[in-house]
């Protein structure tokens, strides 16, 4: 049972961000939280919050803090550098200034809704940084904003100890900048689908922050293996869940066993990654009651989970049913695992395999002849799609027997084309796999 006392920093569904409990009732049931806006508002827009709504944070070294300097008397701003004996906790202020303070000392910045950081606050209180670190504040802003824009912002890629290849980061971009987060990533074994999954895992802890529970599901064996994997490779060693009774940290990787005791102890994840998720897809089909409610549980965790990452490097072939299942995790409407649906998603795969020999042929480089073939085949195999009718007709005077090979327009027209049948006619919009020759 965690028991909240004044001068915790603490979260809750009642408040957004970090707040601080600056008292209790009589019979602690109830705390009373405050948000520190400036120093002149150190305890504001303070709340009533029963203590059961309350979890209390640990903050992790290098975060922002602010707390009073005991030598000068004033609000300072400072680094946070981790615990210490008695229950006390290192403040940074610039190197070789320190202090060794209680939490109770201990600050963090809560603004209202739409609203900016007052400068005016902060200077009345002669709180503000020496004008000397201007220049190398805006030096490193300049670096940062430059380095933001090589990496389309997401800062999970500089901020890893990574070497990333071009088709991981379209995998990242698609899954980031998708309003419903949930996908298959079902790359070739050897591929990176651990990294592409890292860059996603950090950079939902990074938007999230304190909001975040993310539970990773792999098999009992691969535990330590991603367990060294994140910490190694996305640094997020510091924010695993060992079970601490006091404080709540928002990663968690179990066996895909022990799914049901992380929920029960942490609720529902905003974010689940499941790897090898082809082991959990086929117990859907598994003649024990046991391996199908298990499996049934995943599907209720995905559905009700803002982010969803299965990992699977199985071939298609031979595997259907297990990627119906899969897929059934992430659109359970669309692919119902009843004898309809999988008859209707063998279908699909007929379909997706005579248009795969289509797709890989339709490129820039291959002949006006073979071009025009394929318009042929992918006029009789989609008769009604207009879109597609319409911009296989702005092809064609570009591949007829007297056009050239090689122009801007027929570049141009030919990657719309393959993009459209590459976006729409796959067998799950966001079941993503890359193929070895297809990256190197």
């Amino acid at each position: 049972m965690i028991t909240i006392q004044i001068g915790d920093l603490v979260i809750s569904k009642d408040f957004v961000g970090i707040g601080k409990v600056i008292e209790l009732n009589s019979n602690s049931e109830i705390s009373r939280v405050g948000f520190f806006e400036s120093p002149l508002k150190p305890e504001d827009r303070i709340v009533d919050v029963p203590q059961s709504q309350l979890k209390r944070i640990v903050l992790f070294e290098e975060a922002i803090v602010y707390c009073r300097d005991h030598d000068y008397g004033l609000w300072r701003r400072a680094r946070y550098g981790g615990t210490r004996p008695d229950n006390m906790h290192l403040v940074i202020f610039r190197k070789n200034e320190y202090s060794v303070i209680p939490i109770s000392e201990i600050y963090v910045l809560n603004l209202p809704s739409n609203s900016q950081i007052s400068p005016a606050e902060f200077l009345a209180c002669c709180s503000n940084d020496a004008m000397y670190f201007a220049p190398f504040r805006d030096l490193f802003i300049r670096a940062y904003i430059s380095q933001r824009a090589s990496c389309r912002s997401l800062s999970s890629i500089p901020s890893s100890s990574i070497e990333i290849e071009p088709h991981q980061i379209a995998v990242v971009r698609r899954v980031l900048q998708d309003p419903t987060p949930k996908y298959l990533l079902a790359d070739e074994v050897g591929l990176g689908k651990t990294i592409e999954a890292g860059i996603i895992i950090r950079q939902h802890l990074l938007d999230k922050k304190h909001e975040a529970n993310v539970i990773v599901s792999v098999p009992g064996p691969l535990i330590e293996q991603w367990t060294r994997e994140l910490t190694l490779r996305f640094h997020l060693g510091d924010l695993f869940d060992l079970d601490n009774d006091d404080i709540e940290l928002p990663l968690k990787i179990c066996a895909h066993e022990d799914l049901e005791n992380i929920i029960t102890l942490h609720g529902n994840p905003t974010l689940i990654a499941i790897d090898e998720a082809h082991d959990i897809a086929n117990k859907a089909w598994s003649i024990n009651p046991k391996d199908r409610a298990l499996f049934g549980r995943y599907a209720s965790v995905c559905e009700a989970s803002d982010s969803v990452l299965l990992l699977s490097g199985t071939p298609l072939n031979g595997n259907e049913k297990n990627f119906l299942a899969m897929l059934h995790c992430l659109n359970p409407e669309a692919y119902s695992l009843s004898d309809k649906g999988i008859m209707d998603f063998m279908d699909r795969v007929s379909e997706r395999e005579r248009l795969g020999g289509l797709y890989s042929a339709l490129k820039i480089d291959s002949s006006n002849s073979v071009v025009d073939g394929i318009l042929d085949q992918l006029e009789m195999l989609f008769p009604s799609d207009n879109f597609l009718l319409d911009e296989i007709k702005a092809l064609r005077p570009l591949v007829d027997i007297f056009a050239p090979e090689i122009t801007p327009e027929r570049e141009k027209r030919i990657k719309s084309l393959r993009s459209y049948v590459g976006d729409n006619y796959r067998l799950h919009q966001r079941m993503l796999r890359n193929r070895r020759e297809s990256s190197e």
